[in-house]
């Protein structure tokens, strides 16, 4: 057995909130020993003697929740009309949701920068079904114009 699963129950929950605390900060794993006061080392031994993973979850947990709070703001961001930034978010959040390169999602910040295509062309068909969804989603249909 290791060290890890020598430890008392109390004292693994302990860490294990810890590690999620660091995680939900960003911290990196050597980031996280340094906050329990342990050698990287003994944190790698710990993790690689934890048969269920519950620091790795612990950990990962922590990231997911800070990766939702950050998604919600931005979120909030860009759909308010008064929020500063509001149109970058949006921008950022068209890119993600929709899978959109860069250059596609001029389609949704104006609509008449679009090069229509002949329908056989690939290009155009993806951007144009991405041009066409990312105003749906906005409900922006009327500017499709077609």
């Amino acid at each position: 057995m290791g060290a890890w699963q020598n430890k008392q129950s109390t004292e693994r929950k302990t860490i294990l909130r810890s590690v999620r605390a660091c995680g939900a900060q960003g911290q990196t794993w050597r980031g996280t020993a340094a906050h329990l006061g342990v050698a990287w080392e003994t944190l790698k031994a710990w993790k690689r003697d934890d048969p269920e993973s519950k620091l790795v979850v612990a950990y990962e947990a922590g990231r997911a929740e800070v990766g939702a709070r950050i998604a919600e703001r931005l979120i909030d961001k860009a759909l308010s009309p008064t929020e500063p930034g509001a149109t970058r978010a949006l921008i950022h959040l068209s890119r993600f949701f929709l899978d959109m390169a860069p250059h596609s999602v001029c389609a949704v910040v104006s609509p008449s920068d679009v090069d229509e295509r002949d329908p056989g062309e690939s290009r155009a068909d993806s951007f144009g079904s991405k041009r066409r969804r990312a105003l749906e989603i906005l409900g922006l249909e009327a500017l499709d114009g077609g």
